[in-house]
């Protein structure tokens, strides 16, 4: 192999190795900040527990607040007109109602749940994809390099041999 192209081929190792240890730094980086995120995605649905309870309260809280205005109204009515016939009717309803009403929201927040659980475990799979595709785009011999490096004798490796064989040298 001629000098220049073992150079050439070593330069080129040298900076795509360079350039592979900056890019892996970077991606380490980046890494640690979500990997983090990804698993508590993965394991609980959510990005840290504190955001579980919040959408928690958030939605069941949301679903169930008209129902106790209701009943305090109905309770109200029944107090204004003296008449508490109805009450007990009108409470039925409403507890049934809120019932269904709580099961919808829990049933949405466990939908809800299950697709984070999935995009968690997405990401972490996609990151560890890309881990594999830097190392094999970056580190080792690149296709250049390895063609350098298979290039062969330099011309004048190849005139000496033909000047060794010409006058019986090479034997």
């Amino acid at each position: 192999m001629a000098r220049g192209q073992a150079q050439a081929a070593d330069a080129n190792l040298n900076a795509t190795n360079s350039i592979a240890n900056t890019q892996q730094g970077t991606g380490t980086q980046l890494q640690s900040s979500l990997i983090p995120g990804y698993t508590s995605m993965m394991n609980t649905g959510y990005l840290s527990p504190a955001d579980k309870a919040a959408a928690t309260t958030s939605e069941m809280g949301s679903a169930t607040a008209p129902f106790g205005t209701a009943n305090f109204e109905a309770n109200n009515r029944a107090s204004a007109t003296g008449n508490a016939s109805d009450l007990t009717a009108q409470q039925d309803q409403l507890a049934l109602e809120q019932g269904q009403t709580a099961g919808g929201a829990a049933a949405n927040l466990q939908n809800q749940q299950m697709s984070n659980q999935l995009q968690g475990m997405y990401g972490l799979g996609g990151l560890s994809g890309q881990d594999l595709q830097e190392a094999q785009g970056l580190y080792g011999l690149g296709p250049s390099t390895l063609s350098a490096r298979a290039g062969g004798p330099s011309g004048d490796q190849l005139a000496v041999g033909y000047l060794n064989s010409a006058t019986g040298q090479g034997r």
